[in-house]
This record gives structure tokens, C-alpha cells and sequence, in this order.
């Protein structure tokens, strides 16, 4: 008898460039947010993440991040 194998993978993704992150300075817990530099790199990832089958969506608190969640979350093909 042949099992079948449940295949799920995870994509690691670190959030959009911040103003810390362009001066090499350590932002750690701040709720510092995207610049617009990061906003588009994130807009042309999620782009080509488009017809990726991503079901959910997990991200930290932090402002940055979040709004890298929303961004992805625009162009992601639900399932």
C-alpha cells in the first residue's frame, strides 16, 4: 500500500529596506517603517512571487514588517 506524502514548503523572507538599514545602524524593536526604497523592491518581489500558491501569511509586529506582509499579500494567489 502506497502512502502519500504531504509536500508543504516555507519561504523566509526578511522585511523591505528601512533608513536604519541604508545607514548600517541596528533598528532592532523600533517601529520603524519602509523607506520608499524598500517599498519598491518589495512591490517588484511580490510581483514575482505572484503565482506562487502561498497560504498564509506570518509576520512579526514591527511596522516594517507588517507593511512588507501587506505589499506580498497584494500580489499573492490565494488558494
Amino acid at each position: 500500500m502506497m502512502k502519500k506524502i504531504m509536500v508543504e514548503k516555507i519561504y523566509l523572507m526578511r522585511h523591505g529596506l528601512t533608513e536604519s538599514n541604508k545607514k548600517k545602524i541596528y533598528a532592532g524593536g523600533s517601529m520603524e517603517g519602509l523607506c520608499d526604497k524598500g517599498m519598491k523592491e518589495l512591490f517588484d518581489v511580490a510581483e514575482k512571487l505572484e503565482g506562487f500558491k502561498i497560504e498564509k501569511i506570518i509576520s512579526s509586529p514591527v511596522r516594517r514588517a507588517v507593511q512588507s506582509a501587506v505589499i506580498i499579500n497584494i500580489y499573492r494567489k490565494f488558494i
